[in-house]
């Protein structure tokens, strides 16, 4: 699956203008330590640090030297290193440290108390918990800088022949490592640094109106999305921004799609809610359902923080969820779940409906969404510079067919009207080639048959509702 980044930096290298490269790090200090059960040979050693991001690496940074006796370790640290793990040591609610030898994470204490006299051994899983004498810990992830995926440390005695890495701090050279030496040029390009020719929130907005056409083009984007429902309330906004839907389900029974003139208005009526209607008000769209919903979904608060790869959320209560599998939103998320024991739900499939994945806190909003739509969505939200490591919430291969629009636009900017022209050509032909043959799902997407249709604005198409 394509991030952000990659499209925009695809189409910079046949425009060409790439964007600047991240420069070595900073902030690191290299020492010595002592580890009885090191492999490293004795010596002065040269060390070196590069940073990794998602594009690649940058050139090093050159720390001091270091002077290697028998049973030493070297260690590269910085202002991110987080306290390594005490034996018998009283720890407070959200303290963060790192294993005594690193295993690229970091754990936060979720339970207070004093650690036990050896250390556990600690889940790579993301949000893994174990128990530590009275604390609890919890994976915390990595605790590099916004961006930066790893670091690489290089050393040898008179020069740099090898090199061990770790996607947090402190990074520590207990063995010969594995042979390489230094980059002598950086290819950590930045997507969301702007070109010589072309600033980033040029290519993030033409990225962006690429995206809004093609999907118009193609007829939109098979997906799900659900709403929680409030008992007695018949109307609630649709997030997102919708073509058509072609299944819908209340608490897991079908519903049927019906004109709103058989809809009662007269008063409420409260039940399963079995028709449903869609309505746009201004750039708005409004779902209606008869008979009113006779509950409000399950609605709590996560107990405790989740990562962005999480496949399980701890929520406070699941006492008001009645779904054992559905959907569901946290903070603006929404997911997927496959089931829930006790508190945690399990399975997650993230990113639906085209939001966004992303890190979610503790205390954030949890929502049963018991009113599930499938149908054909437009794009979410504009992309902006500071994007470029989220997903492109696209199927396979609209990569491709978004560079075509992104150099055309560059070719339209240095006045080559033609070849603008025949970019921008072939890249609406391959948006509706994949309309027409779009028969599989795409990335966090489901196909199911069509039967019944409610549409949307600015769409086409027999056997349903066409709104006004």
């Amino acid at each position: 699956m394509a991030l952000i980044g990659d499209v925009i930096q695809s189409a910079r290298t046949l425009f060409p203008d790439q964007t600047p490269t991240l420069g070595p790090p900073t902030g690191l200090s290299s020492s010595v330590i002592s580890d009885t059960s090191s492999t490293l040979p004795a010596g002065t050693y040269v060390v070196q640090v590069t940073q990794f991001n998602n594009w690649g690496e940058s050139n090093p940074a050159v720390l001091s030297n270091a002077v290697v006796a028998a049973n030493n370790d070297i260690s590269v640290t910085g202002s991110l290193s987080y306290p390594t793990w005490q034996a018998t040591h009283a720890y407070s609610l959200g303290a963060i440290i790192v294993p005594t030898t690193s295993n690229g994470h970091a754990y936060i204490c979720i339970v207070a108390g004093t650690s036990a006299g050896s250390q556990p051994t600690f889940p790579t899983t993301p949000q893994g918990t174990v128990n530590d004498g009275g604390v609890v810990w919890q994976e915390y992830g990595s605790s590099l800088p916004t961006g930066i995926t790893k670091y690489r440390v290089y050393f040898g005695i008179t020069n740099p022949t090898a090199w061990v890495e770790s996607t947090t701090l402190p990074v520590i050279v207990s063995s010969p490592g594995t042979a390489g030496t230094p980059p002598t040029r950086s290819s950590a390009y930045n997507p969301d640094a702007d070109g010589l020719a072309v600033s980033a929130f040029t290519v993030f907005k033409w990225l962006t109106d690429g995206i809004r056409i093609g999907i118009r083009l193609a007829g939109g984007i098979r997906d799900i999305t659900g709403i929680g429902s409030t008992n007695t309330q018949g109307m609630v906004q649709i997030p997102g921004q919708w073509v058509k839907f072609d299944g819908l389900w209340f608490d897991g029974y079908p519903m049927d799609m019906k004109n709103k003139r058989a809809f009662f208005y007269r008063n409420s009526v409260s039940a399963l809610s079995a028709w449903f209607d869609m309505s746009v008000i201004s750039n708005i769209q409004i779902a209606e359902l008869w008979p009113q919903p006779n509950r409000t979904s399950g609605q709590t608060t996560l107990a405790s923080s989740m990562s962005a790869t999480a496949t399980t959320a701890s929520a406070t209560s699941l006492s008001g969820f009645v779904l054992p599998f559905g959907l569901v939103s946290i903070g603006t998320e929404i997911m997927s779940y496959m089931s829930f024991t006790g508190n945690q739900l399990q399975g997650l499939v993230r990113g639906l409906a085209g939001t966004t994945i992303a890190a979610h806190a503790a205390g954030e909003p949890v929502v049963e969404l018991n009113i599930r739509m499938s149908g054909l969505r437009f794009h979410g939200p504009a992309l902006t510079p500071g994007m470029a490591s989220q997903t492109l919430t696209l199927p396979d291969g609209w990569d491709s067919i978004l560079e075509n629009y992104l150099l055309s636009k560059f070719r339209e900017a240095e006045q080559d009207r033609q070849s603008a022209q025949q970019l921008m050509d072939q890249f609406r032909a391959d948006a509706q080639i994949w309309g027409r043959s779009n028969r599989s799902p795409g990335p966090n997407q489901i196909l199911g048959p069509v039967e019944r249709e409610v549409y949307g604005w600015g769409s086409y198409g027999g056997g349903g509702w066409l709104l006004p």
